[in-house]
């Protein structure tokens, strides 16, 4: 979780929120979920390397002794010039 959240932060994004908690569901099923909420720096001044827009993103890990789920959710802004999803997953996994 960490690794995603720090390589976007190198590369034009800011950590906006991370918060971990724990869940209870009426099935009796509990999860540790971890999250980070990032957004794309306005200004690119201050950055010496590639910065990309993907648009907001949110992060997210649930997992428990049975269950393991990653999660990325993509809130992109019609406003703005935006670099593609599948360029977000070429940078992420590679």
């Amino acid at each position: 979780m960490d690794y995603f959240q720090i390589k976007l932060c190198q590369h034009g994004y800011t950590l906006s929120l991370s918060d971990e908690r724990q869940e209870l569901f009426d099935s009796g099923l509990r999860l540790t979920i971890h999250r980070h909420f990032l957004k794309p720096i306005k200004t690119k001044i201050h950055l010496n390397s590639e910065c990309y827009n993907f648009g907001n993103l949110i992060i997210e890990h649930q997992f428990n002794q049975k269950n393991n789920a990653f999660s990325m959710t993509v809130h992109r802004q019609a406003s703005s010039e935006l670099s593609s999803v599948e360029k977000l997953m070429e940078f992420i996994l590679g």
